[in-house]
């Protein structure tokens, strides 16, 4: 919960290498408001100038500067009392008792740097070389690490790191960047009105259901809608599943169904409008359904629980990633800001960027950012109406990209060229 003020913490971070080594690993979202504020300073500190040649906090210098320099003007002297409280007794803590705190970063670090092999082939060997020599790295700080307590990969099972056999993605430039989605990836495709977050999410679930079909699975795809009802995503996926216009499905519907029945198994893709609904009627679905895919189309309209009906974005990409970490993988659209578009000041009218920046990502904040385990930006041209353009902005166990694609406005789907 948030509101926790580890002293430790503080203290190891308050060392220059550690702070440079482990900083980037604290969850900020769990701290109290007054830790967050130390820590960010911490980095004010070790960027200044005059404090460059320093191996650690001098902490009288630095109240010195929080005080006078840092927040003179947006702290009340009540703040700055109790953040000279807690300054004070972190720089009481003895640095070596603090080292309690190193075997949790190191996890975190060898986490990482597990996830960055996926920009080379899978190696299960250079895996186990690298927690190899985090357990002994840990062994200098943990008197006794074999306890259980705080580090274990005895048990750590590595197929589920390699990616080769998850569910396919439908065009080349999402398979070369991220080969495919398994469980623990969360993935928000992120795009401005009417260019195509919807028919990107369709088109991935169109090709995964043939997979599925073809694989004889019993796991449904889940796909949450918080616009379009049942009836017009259900007519969109079967565009896309046969390249057909909506006259022609709807013309000839009976045709359409019967091939559909016969050749596919139609109880592998279900429709659910959420309509105001919170994130505990979607995990009871998920329950119920046990899916093989989740698409949650405009995550940011899932409401909160009881009376309290606006959500925190950040909570909720939380909340998804969690999901996908315990039943499958999950892909989100969100809506892009203005960044993603631009405005002729004379005529009014307005133009697409082509790759657009993770910035444009609407309320766009350190938590929902960090969620994501991997965010796609789908930019357009004006000039090609045709094209979209797929920037690959994050992806933790892939490799950032640029690059463009067929969009087939007829039937709102997605393809290589």
């Amino acid at each position: 919960m948030k509101g926790n003020t580890p002293l430790h913490l503080l203290k190891l971070m308050s060392i220059r290498e550690n702070y440079d080594s482990y900083g980037k690993y604290v969850k900020y979202g769990v701290l109290a408001k007054e830790a967050e504020l130390v820590l960010r300073d911490y980095k004010k500190y070790f960027k200044a100038p005059q404090f460059m040649e320093h191996t650690e906090i001098d902490f009288t210098l630095f109240l010195t500067e929080f005080q006078n320099n840092w927040h003179n003007t947006n702290l009340t002297e009540e703040q700055h009392n109790t953040y000279t409280l807690l300054i004070s007794n972190v720089e009481k803590i003895d640095a070596t008792t603090a080292e309690s705190c190193l075997p949790s970063f190191f996890a975190m670090e060898a986490r990482e740097k597990i996830e960055r092999f996926w920009e080379n082939d899978f190696d299960a060997e250079k895996i186990r070389s690298l927690l190899d020599k985090y357990e002994e790295k840990i062994s200098y700080v943990v008197e006794d690490p074999a306890d259980g307590e705080v580090w274990g990969f005895e048990d750590l099972d590595m197929s589920v790191l390699d990616k080769s056999n998850g569910l396919p993605w439908h065009i080349k430039g999402m398979r070369e960047s991220l080969e495919s989605l398994t469980l623990n990836t969360f993935v928000v495709v992120c795009a401005y009105t009417e260019l195509g977050k919807s028919a990107f999410c369709l088109s991935a679930a169109v090709h995964i259901f043939k997979h599925l079909c073809k694989a004889k699975s019993t796991s449904p795809i889940l796909y949450f809608s918080s616009e379009d009802g049942p009836d017009v995503v259900g007519t969109r996926f079967l565009m896309a599943l046969f390249s057909r216009t909506e006259a022609e499905i709807r013309s000839n519907f009976k045709d359409a169904m019967k091939f559909f029945n016969d050749n596919y198994n139609t109880d592998l893709f279900k429709v659910i409008k959420l309509g105001g609904k919170s994130k505990s009627y979607i995990e009871k679905k998920i329950k119920q359904y046990n899916p093989s895919l989740i698409v949650l189309d405009m995550i940011d309209h899932i409401q909160g629980e009881g009376d309290n009906k606006v959500t925190n974005n950040g909570e909720t990409y939380q909340w998804a990633r969690a999901i996908s970490g315990s039943t499958c993988p999950v892909i989100a659209t969100s809506q892009a800001s203005s960044e993603a578009i631009i405005k002729d000041k004379e005529t009014g009218g307005i133009s697409y960027v082509k790759w657009v920046p993770i910035t444009a990502m609407y309320y766009s904040n350190v938590e929902k950012q960090g969620a994501a385990e991997t965010i796609v930006m789908i930019g357009a041209d004006t000039h090609c109406p045709n094209e979209r353009y797929i920037n690959i902005v994050k992806a933790k166990r892939g490799k950032q990209m640029e690059f463009a694609c067929k969009f087939n406005s007829t039937y709102a789907t997605y393809e290589d060229f």
